[in-house]
């Protein structure tokens, strides 16, 4: 039986591109193991040259070196021959997982399952005598892991075109509830040029949404005003939230309007804000 001598956590290494993911398995097994890990095939061999590992955790699609291949080399190499590996993944069906079982893989678990789930195959893999494998001839291997690959390629690229088809349909979904608002919406870069308005902001300007859209908010506020709207956008882009907060706009014709503003940063995936949403309310009448 695998295992520590004087009951010393096993050494494991998770090896997955994803960084949350890798965090995600990282914690599951914490408690029960000492994990260190690595984004992809290559960085895991390296480490593996470097120290003792009791056991690997992998996933499938990897950069520089995938899943595969890096069972196939830990497999081959006799130095790693008693290292338990275990694949942690989504992307395999059942002739695929035939497939990383004749590898040499110990086990196939899907990282979809209950985490506890997931805990208990692992620790009762960990705890198996590592079975003896032959090892797959190189034609026999090439041939069935470029089956294997394909259908994966095949079924990620799926995914993507369904993503491409659900965010389109978010687009139209927010360009609706955009155009729908029953308030004026604005939305800027960060320097303060509008790159999107809705028909709301339109009626109350009396620009066309296309001449808005070519107009900077200092073309839109009263000219005292300015340095205060200035401040304002510094303190979105970094990141802070303001209250509602009231302004003066001038339209198209000159007439002065009084408006209440509610403004938010928009964040890309980074988490920078990168556009502001400004949301305008007419109170003439309330004043």
């Amino acid at each position: 039986m695998r295992g520590s001598p004087s009951g010393d956590k096993m050494n494991l290494l998770v090896v997955d591109g994803n960084l949350e993911s890798r965090q995600h398995t990282e914690a599951l097994l914490a408690e029960s193991y000492t994990v260190k890990t690595a984004r992809h095939g290559e960085e895991a061999l390296t480490l593996l040259q470097g120290e003792h590992f009791h056991g690997v955790i992998s996933d499938v699609s990897l950069p520089v070196m995938d899943g595969f291949q890096l069972c196939r080399k830990i497999t081959q190499d006799t130095a790693l021959k008693d290292i338990s590996f275990i694949f942690l993944t989504d992307v395999l069906d059942k002739d695929d997982e035939s497939f990383a079982l004749a590898l040499g893989a110990d086990l196939c678990i899907k990282k979809s399952q209950n985490p506890q789930k997931i805990l208990k195959k692992i620790e009762k893999c960990m705890k198996t005598p590592r079975s003896k494998k032959d090892k797959m001839k190189e034609n026999e291997y090439l041939q069935k892991y470029s089956a294997a690959l394909k259908k994966i390629l095949d079924s990620t690229q799926q995914k993507i075109e369904d993503m491409r088809s659900q965010l389109s349909q978010f687009q139209v979904e927010y360009w609706e509830l955009f155009e729908g608002a029953h308030d004026a919406t604005f939305i800027l870069d960060a320097e303060g040029n509008h790159v999107a308005a809705n028909r709301k902001a339109s009626e109350l300007l009396g620009y066309t949404t296309e001449e808005i859209e070519g107009l900077s908010f200092r073309n839109i506020v009263v000219p005292s005003a300015v340095p205060d709207s200035e401040n304002k956008l510094a303190l979105l882009l970094e990141g802070q939230e303001l209250p509602v907060y009231e302004k003066q706009f001038r339209a198209k014709d000159g007439k002065i309007i009084p408006v209440e503003i509610s403004v938010s940063g928009i964040r890309d995936s980074s988490g920078q804000v990168r556009y502001i949403q400004s949301i305008v309310r007419d109170v003439t009448e309330r004043k």
